[in-house]
């Protein structure tokens, strides 16, 4: 009978010990899997994810930056109005925006503010939807779709898809190794701040690439 009461008691205290071996495993496998949800909301819990909301959009550089001599004429599909030009120096500029990759909303792109800055003085520069335009002044000049075979839609509302190359006319031309800076901004979107230098290369060819800073 002793032998018997002694073999349950075992069976017992054994039964407590995987229980509590057990219980330990359910604590630690808990704690490693709440550890790395913590971790992955804190990752997604960043700047720009939090800014790609229907509330808050990012604007991105999309490609090539270009600067044009003050000279006037066409440049892809607007005209510009030159009345005093200077070869020597960059008279206007292209810049291609999208919204970055992620983004839910759209942007009317007729609500955006475009700084142009030079030398410590700032432009605030209108927008017009005119095929001509003069100084100061800035408008899209293209409209592309970054889905290979497809066009963007022929409204002034920058979507997830598109991109829109804004063409940036300044009341004053920037000579050549000059830096300048453009600011793009609009109500629940983060502002695009670039700054550029503007090539000497430009003294013998119209449109070249810009230097991105």
């Amino acid at each position: 009978m002793r032998r018997c009461r002694t073999t349950e008691g075992l069976t017992g205290l054994e039964i407590i010990i995987i229980i509590a071996v057990l219980l330990i495993f359910m604590y630690i496998a808990a704690s490693a899997i709440t550890g790395a949800y913590g971790t992955a909301e804190k990752k997604e819990g960043g700047m720009v994810v939090n800014a790609v909301t229907p509330e808050s959009e990012i604007l991105v550089i999309d490609g090539e930056t270009d600067g044009i001599q003050d000279t006037g004429g066409a440049v892809m599909s607007v005209n510009l109005i030159c009345e005093d030009s200077d070869p020597s120096s960059m008279g206007s500029c292209l810049i291609p925006i999208r919204l970055l990759v992620g983004s839910t909303g759209s942007i009317d792109i007729t609500t955006v503010k475009v700084l142009f800055n030079h030398n410590s003085v700032t432009e605030t520069l209108p927008f017009t939807a005119a095929g001509t335009i003069s100084k100061p002044a800035w408008t899209v000049a293209d409209r592309s779709s970054i889905i290979p075979l497809l066009d963007a839609d022929e409204d002034l509302s920058l979507e997830a898809n598109e991109i829109f190359t804004l063409l940036i006319y300044p009341e004053n031309p920037v000579p050549v190794e000059d830096f300048f800076t453009i600011t793009i901004s609009a109500e629940k979107m983060t502002p695009l701040v670039q700054e550029f230098r503007v090539p000497p290369s430009i003294r013998s060819h119209r449109i070249v690439e810009l230097f991105r800073e």
